[in-house]
């Protein structure tokens, strides 16, 4: 089950297509797009194998701002 959220993008973070940043990063994900999907898998097998790890960092960090 995937979620979208919808999310409103700023000026400074919306390039034009033809802009050498956008270009840049285009080329960064031609590049780099089949490592990024298996950090990306990674992250999803050891979000689902560790959840305790997770919780209990989570409740650490809780404690320790006083939230």
């Amino acid at each position: 089950m995937r979620r979208l959220i919808a999310r409103d993008f700023p000026q400074s973070e919306s390039w034009k297509e033809n802009d050498a940043k956008a270009q840049e990063f285009k080329e960064f994900l031609r590049i780099n797009l089949p490592r990024l999907k298996a950090l990306g898998d990674f992250r999803n097998w050891y979000v689902m194998n560790n959840q305790q790890v997770i919780i209990e960092r989570k409740e650490t960090t809780s404690t320790r701002l006083g939230t």
